[in-house]
């Protein structure tokens, strides 16, 4: 008779309420405890985008367009060279310059003596087709002394800024194909100025060497 009251009365104990916060608060602490597991072995969304931040910030190589292009490291953009351009017919010019760079028809190439004329957008409709549309919005970070390449039947040739300014848009002086020095081989290079104007044009003038 004792056994059987004494199992009636374990079964009818209650848990004290310090018991039931007791219990409560381990069972928090085990769910924590999990989550952080589960955690620790899922790679996380910010780790992925760190990894994909470090990736973008390599620098990557610029693409060379070894049978006619132009490489301007410091500002960080390369174009093929369009030859035999006519730089008075827009229509031409305009088709020309949404592949690359013009270089006009009267210019010379960098085997010879003479100069090169190459000209192209700074900033042009984004409506606009073509992949060059900017190709030459800093253009005028390059200052005397700064070196690029252009390359010609797969040879790099490479030429150093010896001067650069801005001219009125109607100063057609620049277009003179044909350097005062015969025996030097130079190139100039010609775009809108400032971005998205065409009051003046900005022109980088540099010699082989």
């Amino acid at each position: 008779m004792r056994s059987i009251k004494f199992k009636r009365t374990f079964f009818k104990t209650k848990i004290s309420k310090k018991g039931k916060v007791a219990l409560f608060a381990l069972s928090i602490i085990l769910i924590i405890g999990l989550a952080y597991l589960v955690l620790q072995n899922k790679p996380t969304s910010q780790s992925s985008k760190k990894d994909l931040a470090l990736i973008e910030n390599i620098p990557q190589p610029l693409e060379k367009f070894e049978d006619f292009g132009l490489v301007i490291e410091k500002i960080n953009q390369s174009a093929p060279i369009i030859p035999d351009i006519d730089i008075l017919d827009q229509n031409v010019y305009l088709k020309a310059i949404e592949k690359g760079v013009a270089l006009s028809k009267d210019s010379k190439n960098p085997k010879e003596f003479g100069n090169l004329f190459i000209f192209g957008h700074s900033d042009y409709l984004y409506t606009a087709p073509g992949d060059y549309k900017e190709v030459f919005k800093e253009l005028d970070q390059l200052k005397k002394g700064d070196q690029f390449k252009i390359y010609f039947e797969k040879v790099p040739y490479t030429y150093e800024v010896f001067d650069s300014k801005v001219v009125d848009s109607k100063d057609f002086s620049v277009l003179d194909p044909t350097p005062k020095i015969e025996d030097d081989k130079t190139v100039t290079i010609m775009t809108c100025h400032p971005p998205g104007t065409t009051t003046n044009r900005w022109v980088v003038f540099a010699k082989q060497i």
